[in-house]
């Protein structure tokens, strides 16, 4: 086992490196509460064998972040297989709304207008 960060910001890392145990914990996160109620043993097996986890906690240099995120897109192992039970968020592609609208003075918000419900 790999002994996580303090806190919240070492639950990602400890789920990446050491999964759950039998009632969601994860394993070795000092966390508050860190389990995952909602996701099955597949599901997080999915998780840790399809996404790598890059510890950038503290990091605060851009050519440091902009490095290993080079090194990740070198790297490409290409799209993930679906999730065992199929994906629970369907994937909408959309090409950028033509226009800003201005929602008040001073701010802009896009407002796309996506037809088939895809939002």
């Amino acid at each position: 086992m790999t002994p996580s960060r303090t806190g919240q910001d070492g639950s990602l890392l400890a789920l990446a490196a050491n999964a759950t145990d039998a009632k969601g914990r994860i394993v070795a996160a000092a966390g508050r509460r860190p389990r995952l109620r909602n996701l099955t043993a597949a599901e997080v097996a999915h998780f840790r064998a399809h996404v790598g986890v890059v510890d950038l906690i503290g990091t605060t240099g851009a050519t440091a972040v902009l490095a290993a995120a080079q090194e990740c897109a070198a790297r490409d192992p290409g799209p993930a297989p679906d999730p065992p039970g199929g994906r629970a968020v369907p994937i909408c592609r959309r090409s950028p709304p033509a226009a800003l609208m201005p929602t008040r003075p001073a701010a802009w918000s896009c407002m796309p207008t996506l037809p088939g419900g895809c939002w």
